[in-house]
């Protein structure tokens, strides 16, 4: 679509430059601050990243509209409103993560992080460097598909100052109200693996007919700290025990079978 788009290999490639230096930085953080990185990390890291070469973009569209009139730090200091503003909106978002107590989160949200504010920095310093020289005249088909977005975008801006647009605007607000009051949080670690219930009413069936029972089962034990879990996985195994001696309990594993808390100690 570059290629289509802009008619130049070579702009494909500074895109991929600065996209690339942002890869490179986060993988760098990464091992910096971690001193190992997750394939996770890895995988989403490079696709987040990834989302720099909008960045490229936009400064392409500014180099492939100026012309003759091309200068590219001035042009550069056009651009940069637009890409603060993604900036700063991916990194509120990617920080997030590091509020999470995953470290697998915690990595990505290093990476992407450092990636991203790295690329944005190559295309306001770097491409300009590249990229002295004035494009090349516009084809006829590229004249006409920017003269095309021209009259769009210039529409859009029109209808945004109709004041009926407005009115409507405000109704779908008004409307949609009662759907953001509705709207409640559940972190459940079900709602990840949502499965058939005509499939599962099977798997009930089979494992009664071959003596599996319910299956496994887990608890999620949390505290303040490690000493603090393992009194409670002690309390919660003394409530499991009288199960097991009836009969309704095969056994259970847990960590506390292999260390035992300080205070049991």
């Amino acid at each position: 679509m570059m290629l289509w788009v802009f008619r130049s290999p070579r702009l494909l490639a500074l895109g991929f430059l600065s996209t690339g230096i942002g890869v490179v930085t986060g993988l760098a953080a990464t091992m910096l601050l971690f001193g190992k990185m997750h394939l996770l990390t890895a995988v989403f890291g490079v696709s987040l990243v990834g989302e720099a070469v909008d960045y490229s973009i936009q400064y392409f569209i500014v180099y492939t509209g100026a012309g003759q009139a091309w200068e590219p730090r001035r042009c550069a200091r056009l651009v940069r409103p637009a890409l603060t503003v993604a900036l700063v909106t991916s990194l509120l978002g990617y920080a997030i993560f590091w509020l999470m107590p995953f470290p697998s989160l915690r990595q990505i949200a290093c990476f992407a992080v450092a990636g991203i504010l790295v690329a944005y920095v190559s295309v306001l310093w770097l491409l300009p460097v590249f990229l002295k020289t004035p494009p090349a005249p516009q084809s006829a088909g590229q004249a006409a598909m920017f003269a095309a977005a021209g009259r769009w975008l210039r529409a859009c801006a029109s209808l945004k100052a109709c004041r009926l647009f407005r009115i409507v605007v405000v109704v779908l607000l008004i409307a949609a109200a009662p759907g953001w009051l509705a709207l409640r949080a559940d972190d459940s670690m079900y709602l990840l693996a949502q499965r058939d219930p005509s499939l599962l009413t099977q798997e009930r069936h089979l494992r009664e007919r071959i003596g599996l029972g319910g299956g496994t089962q887990f608890f999620l034990v949390e505290g303040e700290s490690a000493e603090r879990v393992l009194q409670r996985l002690e309390a919660l195994s003394a409530r499991l025990e009288p199960l097991r001696v009836q009969g309704e309990l095969s056994g259970w594993q847990s960590v506390d079978q292999f260390v035992p808390s300080q205070r049991l100690q």
